[in-house]
Protein backbone atom coordinates (compact mmCIF):
# COMPACT_ATOMS: atom_id res chain seq x y z
CA UNK A 1 0.00 0.00 0.00
CA UNK A 2 1.00 3.62 -0.33
CA UNK A 3 2.00 5.00 3.07
CA UNK A 4 2.60 8.73 2.81
CA UNK A 5 4.89 10.50 5.31
CA UNK A 6 2.87 13.38 6.79
CA UNK A 7 4.92 14.84 9.67
CA UNK A 8 8.25 14.49 11.51
CA UNK A 9 8.45 15.32 15.23
CA UNK A 10 11.69 15.15 17.22
CA UNK A 11 11.39 13.82 20.78
CA UNK A 12 13.92 11.39 22.29
CA UNK A 13 13.59 9.70 18.91
CA UNK A 14 12.43 10.87 15.51
CA UNK A 15 8.66 10.26 15.39
CA UNK A 16 7.38 9.71 11.85
CA UNK A 17 3.67 10.27 11.25
CA UNK A 18 2.37 8.58 8.13
CA UNK A 19 -1.04 8.06 6.58
CA UNK A 20 -1.30 4.51 7.97
CA UNK A 21 0.79 4.44 11.16
CA UNK A 22 3.32 6.09 13.43
CA UNK A 23 6.97 5.02 13.57
CA UNK A 24 9.95 5.64 15.83
CA UNK A 25 13.33 6.01 14.17
CA UNK A 26 16.68 5.95 16.04
CA UNK A 27 20.07 4.33 15.56
CA UNK A 28 20.98 1.14 17.40
CA UNK A 29 23.25 3.06 19.82
CA UNK A 30 20.35 5.45 20.63
CA UNK A 31 21.91 8.37 18.76
CA UNK A 32 21.55 9.79 15.28
CA UNK A 33 24.72 8.92 13.40
CA UNK A 34 25.68 8.85 9.75
CA UNK A 35 27.74 5.71 10.32
CA UNK A 36 24.88 3.57 11.53
CA UNK A 37 21.58 3.12 9.74
CA UNK A 38 18.62 4.05 11.96
CA UNK A 39 16.18 1.45 13.18
CA UNK A 40 12.56 2.29 12.38
CA UNK A 41 9.83 0.47 14.28
CA UNK A 42 6.05 0.80 14.17
CA UNK A 43 4.48 2.26 17.32
CA UNK A 44 0.79 2.19 16.43
CA UNK A 45 -1.41 1.82 13.39
CA UNK A 46 -3.21 5.16 13.63
CA UNK A 47 -2.57 7.22 10.54
CA UNK A 48 -2.20 10.99 10.75
CA UNK A 49 -4.15 13.69 8.93
CA UNK A 50 -2.58 16.59 7.03
CA UNK A 51 -3.06 18.99 9.98
CA UNK A 52 0.27 19.82 11.63
CA UNK A 53 0.61 18.09 15.06
CA UNK A 54 1.35 20.16 18.16
CA UNK A 55 3.47 19.28 21.19
CA UNK A 56 2.46 19.61 24.85
CA UNK A 57 5.34 18.71 27.14
CA UNK A 58 6.32 15.21 26.02
CA UNK A 59 2.97 14.52 24.38
CA UNK A 60 2.07 15.06 20.72
CA UNK A 61 -1.51 16.00 19.81
CA UNK A 62 -2.48 15.08 16.26
CA UNK A 63 -5.44 14.46 14.03
CA UNK A 64 -6.11 10.88 12.99
CA UNK A 65 -6.24 10.18 9.27
CA UNK A 66 -9.73 11.22 8.21
CA UNK A 67 -9.75 14.34 10.40
CA UNK A 68 -12.62 13.42 12.72
CA UNK A 69 -10.59 12.15 15.69
CA UNK A 70 -7.96 13.94 17.81
CA UNK A 71 -5.38 11.74 19.53
CA UNK A 72 -2.36 12.15 21.76
CA UNK A 73 0.91 10.22 21.53
CA UNK A 74 3.51 9.71 24.23
CA UNK A 75 6.06 7.27 25.55
CA UNK A 76 4.76 4.62 27.95
CA UNK A 77 7.25 2.90 30.25
CA UNK A 78 5.17 -0.26 30.65
CA UNK A 79 5.07 -1.03 26.94
CA UNK A 80 8.41 0.66 26.18
CA UNK A 81 6.82 2.28 23.15
CA UNK A 82 4.81 5.29 22.06
CA UNK A 83 1.12 4.76 22.75
CA UNK A 84 -1.84 6.77 21.52
CA UNK A 85 -5.19 7.63 23.12
CA UNK A 86 -8.45 8.85 21.59
CA UNK A 87 -9.22 12.31 23.06
CA UNK A 88 -12.78 12.72 21.74
CA UNK A 89 -14.39 9.61 23.24
CA UNK A 90 -16.84 11.67 25.30
CA UNK A 91 -17.21 14.54 22.80
CA UNK A 92 -18.01 12.79 19.53
CA UNK A 93 -21.05 15.04 19.01
CA UNK A 94 -18.68 18.00 18.53
CA UNK A 95 -16.97 16.21 15.63
CA UNK A 96 -19.95 14.61 13.89
CA UNK A 97 -19.98 15.20 10.11
CA UNK A 98 -17.01 17.59 10.25
CA UNK A 99 -13.21 17.43 10.25
CA UNK A 100 -10.35 19.35 11.84
CA UNK A 101 -8.76 21.68 9.27
CA UNK A 102 -6.26 23.50 11.51
CA UNK A 103 -5.16 23.54 15.12
CA UNK A 104 -2.97 25.40 17.60
CA UNK A 105 -2.00 24.68 21.20
CA UNK A 106 -1.72 27.46 23.80
CA UNK A 107 0.13 25.92 26.72
CA UNK A 108 0.20 28.93 29.03
CA UNK A 109 -1.83 29.49 31.08
CA UNK A 110 -4.83 27.21 30.36
CA UNK A 111 -3.44 24.33 28.22
CA UNK A 112 -5.96 24.85 25.39
CA UNK A 113 -5.97 23.09 22.01
CA UNK A 114 -7.96 25.09 19.44
CA UNK A 115 -9.37 23.04 16.56
CA UNK A 116 -10.86 24.84 13.56
CA UNK A 117 -13.56 22.61 12.09
CA UNK A 118 -14.59 22.27 8.45
CA UNK A 119 -17.98 23.85 9.14
CA UNK A 120 -16.44 27.03 10.59
CA UNK A 121 -16.94 26.17 14.25
CA UNK A 122 -14.19 25.96 16.85
CA UNK A 123 -13.73 23.04 19.26
CA UNK A 124 -11.49 23.73 22.23
CA UNK A 125 -9.77 21.09 24.36
CA UNK A 126 -8.35 21.76 27.82
CA UNK A 127 -5.50 19.25 28.03
CA UNK A 128 -3.12 18.75 30.95
CA UNK A 129 -1.68 15.25 30.85
CA UNK A 130 0.20 15.61 34.12
CA UNK A 131 -2.95 16.47 36.06
CA UNK A 132 -5.16 14.11 34.01
CA UNK A 133 -7.33 17.03 32.88
CA UNK A 134 -9.26 16.51 29.64
CA UNK A 135 -12.36 18.44 28.61
CA UNK A 136 -13.91 19.77 25.41
CA UNK A 137 -15.87 22.94 24.76
CA UNK A 138 -17.08 24.91 21.75
CA UNK A 139 -16.55 28.50 20.63
CA UNK A 140 -19.54 30.13 18.91
CA UNK A 141 -19.37 33.45 17.06
CA UNK A 142 -21.36 35.41 14.50
CA UNK A 143 -19.31 34.17 11.59
CA UNK A 144 -17.01 31.30 10.60
CA UNK A 145 -13.58 30.43 11.99
CA UNK A 146 -11.13 29.81 9.15
CA UNK A 147 -7.70 29.63 10.78
CA UNK A 148 -5.90 29.75 14.14
CA UNK A 149 -2.34 30.22 15.34
CA UNK A 150 -0.50 30.77 18.61
CA UNK A 151 1.52 33.93 19.31
CA UNK A 152 3.56 34.51 22.44
CA UNK A 153 2.61 37.66 24.35
CA UNK A 154 4.73 38.31 27.44
CA UNK A 155 4.14 35.28 29.67
CA UNK A 156 1.08 33.88 27.95
CA UNK A 157 0.17 32.13 24.73
CA UNK A 158 -2.51 33.99 22.76
CA UNK A 159 -4.74 32.33 20.17
CA UNK A 160 -5.27 34.46 17.06
CA UNK A 161 -8.12 33.64 14.70
CA UNK A 162 -9.13 34.42 11.13
CA UNK A 163 -12.91 34.90 11.22
CA UNK A 164 -15.12 35.39 8.17
CA UNK A 165 -18.15 37.60 8.76
CA UNK A 166 -20.85 39.06 6.53
CA UNK A 167 -21.07 42.84 7.08
CA UNK A 168 -23.78 44.73 5.18
CA UNK A 169 -24.03 41.81 2.76
CA UNK A 170 -20.26 41.79 2.08
CA UNK A 171 -17.88 39.04 3.21
CA UNK A 172 -15.06 40.38 5.39
CA UNK A 173 -12.27 38.68 7.30
CA UNK A 174 -11.04 39.78 10.69
CA UNK A 175 -7.92 38.97 12.68
CA UNK A 176 -9.08 38.51 16.26
CA UNK A 177 -7.60 37.15 19.46
CA UNK A 178 -8.63 35.91 22.85
CA UNK A 179 -8.95 38.44 25.65
CA UNK A 180 -7.08 37.82 28.89
CA UNK A 181 -9.09 35.80 31.41
CA UNK A 182 -6.86 36.37 34.43
CA UNK A 183 -9.14 38.90 36.13
CA UNK A 184 -9.68 39.47 39.83
CA UNK A 185 -13.37 40.26 39.37
CA UNK A 186 -16.17 40.53 36.84
CA UNK A 187 -16.18 44.36 36.70
CA UNK A 188 -14.49 45.57 33.53
CA UNK A 189 -14.22 42.15 31.88
CA UNK A 190 -15.17 42.02 28.20
CA UNK A 191 -15.31 38.70 26.32
CA UNK A 192 -17.81 39.38 23.51
CA UNK A 193 -16.72 39.47 19.85
CA UNK A 194 -15.82 42.81 18.19
CA UNK A 195 -16.39 44.62 21.49
CA UNK A 196 -14.90 47.90 22.67
CA UNK A 197 -14.66 49.23 26.22
CA UNK A 198 -15.08 52.86 27.29
CA UNK A 199 -13.01 53.69 30.37
CA UNK A 200 -13.55 57.35 31.22
CA UNK A 201 -15.81 59.91 32.81
CA UNK A 202 -19.59 59.39 32.56
CA UNK A 203 -20.97 60.55 29.21
CA UNK A 204 -24.24 60.55 27.27
CA UNK A 205 -22.55 60.12 23.88
CA UNK A 206 -20.47 57.17 22.67
CA UNK A 207 -18.76 57.13 19.25
CA UNK A 208 -16.47 54.76 17.39
CA UNK A 209 -18.97 51.91 17.22
CA UNK A 210 -19.50 51.89 13.45
CA UNK A 211 -18.25 48.31 13.23
CA UNK A 212 -21.31 47.18 15.19
CA UNK A 213 -23.83 48.75 12.83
Amino acid sequence: EMNEIKHLIGLDALIIFTSAGIYKSISSDKTFSASDLPETTIQCFYGASDVQPVVSGRMVLFGQNGGQIVRDLGYTYVSDSYDSSNLITFARHLFANKTVVNQAFCDEPFHNLFCVMSDGTMNVLTYDKEQEVLGWGKYITDGLFEDVCKIKDDNRDVAFFVVKRVINGVEKRYIEHEEKRENSGVIGTVFSDCSLKYDGVPTDTISGLEHLA
